[in-house]
């Protein structure tokens, strides 16, 4: 709903602000409607203008204390600066948004006279999806991973496989070759064979063949 400020319109002063406004409504709407047909071809010039009528239509409400219409210049503002400074390309939803709020820019200076209020939060709220939206493309995509970062899933190529064995060690399962099998016969023999000196003594079996051949005796006696 339109406010009718703080100045009495009656004065010279207030008189002033208010025919200034209209002067840059007016300038503004063909600037608006050109940059609609010429979208990404539009002249620089132009944009600037637009920016400029803008600017000065905020600046008037404020003088004049007309909050509505110094809040809604305001948002159209922030739209054409972003245009302005290339961090918004034109699209018909953009130019679309601004011709609308300057039609209720124009009821704004219009219920001055007749007190007739004028609703523009669908406005505001379009403004605000602008600029939105425009801030999302802006900042990187969180689920995305970065490119210049390795992605965790998959395995450095500089690092070996766990899972495959190292070539230059050698198979905890398989033998050594380099080793001697324990499993295997010596074929060293284990001391001295029989009968030569430091080997087993035969003393043993010529004793317990003599106790067999006494007993033989024995019985036959």
């Amino acid at each position: 709903m339109a406010d009718t400020g703080t100045i009495d319109l009656s004065e010279g002063v207030g008189s002033e602000f208010v025919a200034e406004i209209r002067d840059d409504l007016e300038l503004l709407e063909p600037d608006l409607l050109a940059m609609e047909d010429e979208q990404s071809n539009v002249d620089a010039e132009l944009i600037n203008r637009a920016f400029r009528s803008i600017y000065s239509i905020k600046g008037g409400a404020g003088f004049c204390g007309f909050k509505d219409l110094g809040i809604l210049s305001h948002s159209m503002e922030n739209v054409l600066m972003r245009i302005r400074d290339g961090r918004l390309h034109i699209a018909s939803e953009i130019v679309d948004a601004l011709l609308s709020g300057l039609d209720k820019l124009k009821l704004m200076i219009e219920a001055l006279d007749t007190g007739d209020p004028v609703f523009f939060e669908d406005e505001i709220r379009a403004f605000e999806r602008i600029l939105e939206q425009k801030e999302n493309i802006d900042q990187p995509d969180k689920d995305q991973p970065d490119k210049d970062q390795p992605d965790k899933d998959q395995p450095d190529k500089d690092q070996p496989d766990k899972d495959q064995p190292v070539k230059d060690q050698p198979d905890k399962n398989q033998p050594c070759k380099n080793q001697s099998d324990k499993d295997q016969p010596d074929n060293e023999p284990m001391g001295k064979p029989h009968g030569e000196p430091g080997g087993p003594s035969h003393d043993v079996e010529m004793s317990s063949d003599k106790g067999i051949a006494e007993n033989c005796l024995r019985e036959e006696m």
